[in-house]
């Protein structure tokens, strides 16, 4: 190995540490089951867009492109937007004992070409050099095979924790192709909210990743009830 070569990112088990158990897939003995149903068999390879709690499952849920139903994991739908193609918005924080048990139930739904996860930074957690940081801000983690950097990564010590720490692990343990996309979140009143800003910070990275058109309608994101149009978690 030529250790002057640079990777995309840091070595995935450098970047961050998920405080769990090295042994892969391993599943917490009090864990509750995860639910899957699905619909269809999924005859091919496919891309998989994971959006956590907060920003990354509200652009999915504010796609503008049609998507197909085709299943649930843990009350959250599996939608199709094509394909090769499979989005899941996840609404819910998925605890750290359901994380091995979760993980394992995703990349168990089919073959995999790649897995882009997006995700966020809470802005009072981050550590950087860079002053006045706001939203839309967005920093990228990458499994090592993948060949092309699509933005700014994300600077040590600040790290990545639990379910999607634990799906870009099996990505670099299975040389899939992985991304992380992570949106500076703000905060109001102690509680983390999902702004346009915010949802905007994703745009500019999946552009530059080789999938379907991603775009997304804002509409489908403000709560006119709200102050600042904000959507409140």
């Amino acid at each position: 190995m030529d250790f002057d070569e640079p990777f995309p990112s840091a070595p995935v088990r450098y970047a961050f540490d998920n405080d769990d158990s090295d042994v892969e897939n391993e599943v917490e003995p009090n864990s509750h089951p995860i639910n899957v149903n699905l619909t269809c068999a999924l005859s091919q390879p496919i891309t998989l867009l994971v959006g956590m709690q907060g920003p990354g499952s509200a652009y999915i849920e504010a796609l503008n492109c049609s998507t197909q139903h085709i299943g649930d994991i843990n009350d959250c739908p599996i939608l199709q937007i094509s394909e090769d193609v499979l989005c899941i918005p996840l609404k819910k924080k998925v605890e750290r004992d359901q994380v091995q048990a979760m993980a394992k139930s995703i990349v168990g739904l089919s073959k995999l070409k790649s897995i882009v996860i997006l995700d966020s930074l809470a802005g009072a957690d981050y550590i950087s050099n860079t002053r006045n940081v706001n939203p839309p801000f967005l920093r990228v983690l990458q499994s090592s095979n993948t060949q092309i950097l699509i933005g700014d990564q994300l600077e040590p010590p600040n790290m990545i924790q639990d379910l999607t720490a634990a799906l870009i692990s099996y990505c670099e343990i299975h040389d899939i192709p992985g991304y992380v996309l992570l949106s500076l979140q703000e905060s109001y009143l102690g509680k983390h909210i999902v702004t346009i800003e915010t949802v905007d910070a994703y745009v500019d990275g999946l552009k530059k990743i080789d999938i379907a058109r991603l775009g997304y309608d804002k509409s489908k994101v403000y709560i006119d009830e709200q102050p600042q149009h904000r959507l409140y978690l």
